[in-house]
């Protein structure tokens, strides 16, 4: 029979992913186009990370786009494919 911890372990291992993916993502952003994130705006499915911000960012965003990504998977160890 397993151990609790173990059970829990799994649980923790993607947060802490999640968590450093976020934060790899934070930092290209900011270190490309000088503006900071919130963690909550960031989200990743399907190869693609999805940012909750406003139309002039996300303008900024899309017209360093092909900086970004290379930062981005430069970072980490998954595979972006596109940024919206």
């Amino acid at each position: 029979m397993l151990n609790i911890s173990n059970f829990f372990s799994r649980f923790k291992n993607r947060e802490l992913d999640e968590m450093m993916f976020r934060a790899a993502v934070i930092d290209s952003v900011k270190e490309t186009l000088k503006f900071e994130l919130d963690p909550m705006l960031v989200s990743y499915t399907n190869n693609t990370v999805f940012l909750k911000i406003s139309p002039a960012a996300k303008s900024a965003v899309l017209l360093k786009k092909k900086e970004l990504l290379e930062k981005i998977n430069g970072k980490t160890k998954r595979k972006v494919a596109d940024i919206k």
